[in-house]
């Protein structure tokens, strides 16, 4: 295989968890026709794990009116863009916090099989950026270091009640549990078993749980027979399959989280390769009660962030309680380790 022909195929790994599969051939050759694959993919990343220097930069809202602080019913408590000169950064997928001494962890996976944690720091309310960042791979049922986009396209995560950490991964479909920090190593979750039908790069793409025991995974590409996307709701040890509306035709579910009332906010991606492209993401929320097994799930836009609003491709939606003790929203982007993209850490206040 020629450099050229790698770095094709490594691009092609990296964009297609972000891109469509019908437009990934249009979009690597428009890549190497420009040059522009030496910014497009880093150098896999030493397979350790380690603590990693971040740089935040603040972001506004809007690059239009950088004094903007809502959009729909969310209110902007401040967002950076987060880099690192560590190669194994990037691609961050799915997104949970925990309480830890002094503040809020996060908990992020990577296609890659990574999983990355730190430390949430705010100034006042503002969002300040994450210190005590760190990386490390996960580790199969027996221990050992997950290797390879076949079996570490990690895409999904939520933190169950009594602290164990739900992974949902894609091509090789299925759920495993951690233990607080992602510890390891991994259990078995019983996965829905219809799932072995999804598109290799189209399964669990968001995961959500409530107190009372349901564990909602939603696919990203699944179709049903209806031409809904599939999702499945667990209750007891019991998987019910469930469908999900998006809310306009392009749209897909990238992640999804529950609010302390028990409703459910399903954060769904758009993306197109035409010219010009565009990008969007919503914030749709669904009352928590109609969140029961052989259901068509549907529900209201809250948010949506498109230009001028800014805009990324958004993976990781999670919610906590801040120390003012109202509902707080962070929005986390995947860049596809990508340097034409961006890793974005957002913000918000849900106003009712």
């Amino acid at each position: 295989m020629s450099r050229v022909q790698k770095a094709g195929s490594d691009f092609a790994s990296r964009v297609q968890g972000f891109l469509p599969e019908r437009d990934l051939e249009r979009v690597i050759g428009l890549a190497l026709a420009l040059g522009l694959l030496g910014l497009a993919f880093a150098e896999t990343a030493p397979k350790s794990g380690r603590e990693i220097t971040l740089t935040a930069q603040s972001v506004p809202l809007s690059m239009a009116d950088p004094a903007a602080d809502q959009v729909g019913a969310l209110r902007f408590l401040g967002g950076v863009a987060l880099r690192s000169e560590d190669p194994g950064f990037g691609g961050l997928s799915g997104l949970a916090v925990q309480p830890s001494p002094g503040g809020w962890r996060v908990l992020a996976i990577t296609d890659q099989g990574d999983k990355f944690t730190g430390r949430l720091v705010f100034e006042g309310a503002r969002l300040r950026g994450i210190d005590q960042a760190a990386i490390e791979p996960l580790v199969d049922l027996e221990g050992k270091m997950v290797e390879g986009k076949l079996t570490g396209d990690a895409e999904s995560i939520t933190r169950l009640p009594d602290g164990r950490v739900l992974i949902g991964f894609e091509r090789r479909h299925r759920i495993w549990a951690y233990g607080p920090d992602l510890t390891g190593p991994a259990q078995a979750f019983e996965t829905p078993g219809s799932l072995s039908g999804a598109p290799p790069n189209g399964g669990l793409e968001s995961l959500a749980n409530w107190p009372d025991g349901r564990v909602l995974a939603i696919s990203e590409r699944m179709a049903t027979r209806s031409g809904h996307i599939q999702g499945f709701l667990r209750q007891g040890r019991d998987w019910a399959k469930i469908e999900w509306t998006p809310s306009a035709p392009g749209f897909e579910p990238s992640d999804a989280t529950v609010l302390p009332n028990g409703d459910l906010l399903v954060l769904e991606r758009y993306w197109s390769a035409k010219s010009p492209t565009s990008i969007s993401s919503r914030i749709i929320r669904v009352n928590g009660d109609q969140v029961r097994p052989e259901t068509t799930l549907s529900g209201s836009v809250i948010a949506e962030l498109k230009a001028p609003f800014i805009a990324e491709n958004f993976e990781g939606i999670t919610t906590f309680t801040n120390a003012q003790g109202k509902t707080e929203i962070l929005l986390l982007s995947d860049d596809n380790f990508s340097g034409l993209q961006r890793t974005l850490l957002l913000s918000f206040e849900i106003r009712d």
